[in-house]
């Protein structure tokens, strides 16, 4: 996670950047060399997370400009 000064959350990054969050049907994804074992940068061991949830709140999202939007299909 990125403060307002640029510093980094390692505790949050090394938390997150081994997990593998499987949004796939299946498991097929959990018998892959990115799904467990050292990870290859030897900072830590890659997870497979089969049911993931969320870990933050939902966003309040403000609509984007219109001016961004395809008026194809309008």
């Amino acid at each position: 996670m990125l403060h307002f000064r640029g510093e980094i959350d390692k505790d949050c990054y090394y938390r997150l950047s081994y997990k593998l969050y499987n949004f796939s049907e299946g498991e097929e994804s959990s018998t892959g060399r990115w799904a467990q074992g050292q990870a290859l940068d030897g900072h830590g061991d890659y997870e497979y997370v089969s049911s993931p949830v969320p870990e933050g709140k939902r966003p309040n999202l403000k609509p984007a400009p219109s001016n961004l939007h395809n008026k194809l299909f309008r």
